[in-house]
C-alpha cells in the first residue's frame, strides 16, 4: 500500500465506494484539488446505489459558470431540477428497512436539503457526516493551487475517480435486494452505512 501514511491527491468527491475511505483513513492526509477544470461524468457529482430495480445513478446538477474551462471551486449546484427530492425519495425507498438507515438518515437529510451553492461545499459538508460516522480523524488540505496530473503517481486519485473505476469493496456485507441481485459492488460508501453501521469502521483498518 504505497499511499499508507503518505499524503494523497484527491478531488472533490460525493460518497464515492467503501474502498477511497479506506486509503483516506490509512494516509497522513488528503490534499483536495478544487482548481482542477471539472470533470464531467465522474464521482465528484453522482455516487451509485443499489434500488429495487438494480444499480441506480444519482446525479447532483452542475452549473458550468466558465463553460469547459470552469474550475471544480466554481461549480454551482443547479436547483432548477428536483435533485434533493429525487435523492431523498430514491434513499428512503432503497434503504428504509437496512438495519443503521435511521441512525444516520435525519443528518443526512438535513444536508441534502441544506442549499450550498457550490458543488464543493455540499461535498464537504457530507464528507464531515460520513468521516464522523466512520471515525475518520484524516486531516483535509485544500490545495491552494492547481496540481499537475501525474498518471504514474500512485497518491493521485483523481484519474481513477475521472474514469469512474470502483476499486473492490474489501467485504461482502447484506444489501438491500440482494436476494434478487447477488452483492453489488462499486456502490457508494452511504450502502455500505446503513447496511453495516460500525462494523465499517473496522473494514478500514
Amino acid at each position: 500500500m504505497e499511499y499508507l501514511h503518505k499524503k494523497v491527491i484527491f478531488p472533490t468527491f460525493l460518497a464515492p465506494p467503501l474502498a477511497y475511505y479506506r486509503i483516506i483513513q490509512q494516509a497522513e492526509a488528503i490534499v483536495v484539488d478544487l482548481n482542477e477544470t471539472y470533470v464531467k461524468q465522474s464521482l465528484r457529482n453522482r455516487y451509485f446505489i443499489v434500488s429495487p430495480n438494480g444499480m441506480q445513478r444519482l446525479v447532483v446538477p452542475v452549473v458550468k459558470t466558465s463553460g469547459h474551462l470552469t474550475k471544480t471551486k466554481d461549480l454551482k449546484i443547479d436547483y432548477h431540477l428536483p435533485w434533493v427530492q429525487m435523492h431523498i425519495r430514491s434513499l428512503v425507498t432503497s434503504y428504509n428497512k437496512a438495519p443503521f438507515f435511521l441512525y444516520v438518515w435525519d443528518e443526512l437529510r438535513a444536508c441534502y436539503e441544506k442549499k450550498y451553492s457550490f458543488l464543493w461545499e455540499l461535498n464537504a459538508s457530507l464528507n464531515e457526516h460520513i468521516f464522523k460516522w466512520l471515525n475518520i480523524k484524516t486531516p483535509i488540505i485544500y490545495s491552494e493551487d492547481f496540481i499537475p496530473l501525474d498518471e504514474n503517481n500512485p497518491l493521485d486519485f483523481r484519474l481513477p475517480l475521472k474514469k469512474d473505476q470502483h476499486r473492490p469493496s474489501f467485504k461482502i456485507y447484506y444489501q438491500p435486494f440482494s436476494e434478487k441481485f447477488g452483492f453489488t459492488d462499486g456502490l457508494s460508501i452511504l450502502d455500505a452505512i446503513f447496511c453495516a453501521g460500525l462494523e465499517v469502521r473496522k473494514w478500514l483498518l
